[in-house]
């Protein structure tokens, strides 16, 4: 499969982008084509809110920056994974407007035949936290899981790597954890997958 993944960090070597290079790896072990992105590695703006896209007017998103190709991105991949630390109970800014930029692929009058989609696509979810799930990352969870519902692709779940203080400090226990997470539920992908067994 191809898996594209998002780092939706400020950090280049920060907890969550530990993370990610963990599952990333054990991804690449059995097999499967990764399309790495770094958010901060391009100029996407935030949604602008002229509804260009609802309107039938471009066939994405009508701001002029690096949003389209990466949503063409997500597009063309077999899965679509984000990965993003916990800023205020929710996502940090430098993968936000990339994710309301996700607009464009929500159809609320209606399916725009041949317009870029992301129906039926698996999308999931790696989080790092300085604290628990609880009063801390279940708001960007449950966002997250509203957005997968929007786009209707479908959920494959969220790792939560909890209690996060810097990469060094990360056990082989969470190595190990990150690594069975990607085997398991990308292995179940590729079979649902394989077998036509979409919405």
């Amino acid at each position: 499969m191809r898996i594209m993944t998002i780092l939706g960090s400020p950090r280049r070597d920060g907890n969550t982008a530990r993370v990610l290079q963990w599952l990333e790896q054990q991804l690449l072990a059995d097999g499967h084509t990764v399309d790495h992105v770094h958010i901060v590695d391009y100029d996407v703006g935030g949604c602008k809110e002229c509804m260009a896209c609802k309107k039938g007017t471009v066939d994405l998103c009508a701001v002029e920056d690096d949003a389209n190709a990466l949503l063409r991105r997500m597009v063309a991949a077999d899965v679509v994974f984000f990965a993003a630390p916990v800023f205020c109970w929710g996502f940090p800014a430098q993968i936000k407007g990339l994710i309301d930029r996700m607009f464009c692929l929500m159809d609320f009058d209606g399916a725009r035949p041949g317009a870029p989609r992301l129906h039926g696509k698996a999308m999931g979810l790696a989080v790092t936290a300085g604290g628990d799930e609880e009063d801390n990352a279940e708001l960007l969870i449950r966002g997250f899981d509203n957005l997968v519902d929007l786009v209707k692709a479908v959920p494959l779940g969220h790792l939560l790597i909890p209690g996060c203080t810097e990469p060094d400090a990360l056990t082989g226990d969470i190595r190990s954890q990150v690594a069975e997470f990607a085997k398991v539920l990308f292995a179940k992908e590729e079979q649902e997958g394989n077998s036509g067994e979409r919405p």
